[in-house]
């Protein structure tokens, strides 16, 4: 075969290595974003679960640093009061998270415990989906993102060097 024939081939292939990535790409994406949703409905949906549990923590520390001031969060007979007056008989667990939780719900404290659960788990949705969609631009394929130098020097996703093409090419 001649160095045209092979550098042809050699093109196609790539295009269709790159069509292929692409579909597969997408299919993760949808199926990973299915998945999140399911969850996320599964967790606002079932409110009385134990899953409700870590937030109810949240919220009583972040209430008894708003009332009784921030180095008081770790102080578990005043989270313990405030889990029971937040959901009474609900299950309760001592609060042992880092300080930036309770303060990240503080402005959630202010809202009825169902509204504040649901913000929360939005919130949570959407930061996920946003590191999703940030991590879409990486090419898991070849470990590096888009448009930015390979070690051997040609850009990432551009199909320049090393394969078939490479060994093809007349001395």
């Amino acid at each position: 075969m001649s160095y045209v024939v092979h550098r042809g081939m050699s093109v196609f292939s790539h295009v269709n290595a790159a069509v292929d990535q692409g579909v597969v790409r997408q299919t993760l994406i949808v199926a990973g974003l299915a998945v999140v949703v399911l969850a996320l409905y599964l967790d606002v949906a079932i409110r009385h679960d134990p899953i409700s549990v870590d937030f109810n923590t949240y919220t009583a520390a972040a209430q008894v640093g708003l009332h009784d001031g921030w180095s008081h969060i770790y102080d578990q007979g005043l989270v313990s009061i405030q889990q029971q007056q937040l959901a009474p008989g609900s299950r309760e667990q001592p609060f042992i998270s880092p300080p930036t939780v309770a303060m990240l719900v503080a402005p959630l404290a202010m809202l009825p415990l169902n509204t504040a659960y649901v913000v929360w788990a939005l919130v949570g949705f959407g930061a996920f989906a946003t590191a999703l969609r940030r991590g879409r631009r990486a090419d898991p394929l070849v470990g590096h993102a888009r448009g930015q130098r390979r070690p051997g020097g040609s850009a990432a996703g551009g199909g320049h060097g090393g394969g078939m093409e490479t060994a093809a090419r007349p001395a």
